[in-house]
């Protein structure tokens, strides 16, 4: 009887370890969707979307891969005139970094740094002016947010704040004006996290 009492005893302990040690996991894979906002340095608001997959290699690291498009549905209309650009136009980057996660309760905060590229199609208003021609051009971004665990497969992405860094055109012979140099913005989204282990 007395032996009896101590197996149970023992099978509860390592039922409660493992529960205690599943609850510890961090997921191997989270793939971000949702929506984004960018103000630009020319003052323009443009909403988009963002989505990112974050393989984690531990507890606080991962690899993230970023892509997020925005939306003008009036590019520079001076440019339009001139040139003939079309009369809406898009911005898209493909950024990739690592990123770093503080993983508490049912919070988690994280802070990446991603380097890639944007595609600017022409009249997307960057800057000061619209761009001249179709470019790609060197991008990154800096910044973190913070997630809200809804469940162990679901988590809110409450806000993420980054700034980005678009790299002007170098277009030979087209006079970009304030396009030279670069272009400071800021992004902002939110949207779900869907964890995989």
């Amino acid at each position: 009887m007395r032996m009896r009492t101590h197996l149970m005893l023992a099978l509860a302990m390592i039922i409660g370890c493992g529960t205690v040690l599943a609850q510890d996991e961090v997921p191997r894979v989270e793939i971000f969707g949702g929506l984004s906002y960018l103000r630009t340095s020319g003052n323009s608001n443009v909403n988009g979307f963002n989505g990112q997959a974050n393989i984690n290699i531990n507890r606080w690291l991962g690899i993230a891969a970023d892509l997020a498009g925005h939306f003008q549905t009036s590019a520079d209309a001076d440019l339009t005139r001139r040139t003939g650009a079309r009369p809406s136009a898009n911005a898209y980057s493909f950024l990739f970094g690592p990123q770093f996660s503080e993983r508490s309760g049912i919070m988690r905060g994280f802070a990446h740094f991603l380097i890639g590229a944007a595609r600017l199609q022409q009249g997307f208003k960057a800057g000061g002016g619209g761009v001249p021609a179709d470019s790609t051009v060197l991008s990154w971004a800096a910044g973190g947010g913070v997630d809200l665990k809804v469940s162990d497969m679901i988590d809110v992405r409450a806000i993420t704040v980054d700034y980005q860094y678009i790299k002007s055109p170098d277009i030979p012979l087209v006079p970009v004006g304030a396009m030279k140099g670069g272009r400071n913005n800021i992004r902002v989204g939110i949207g779900l996290v869907f964890k995989f282990k």
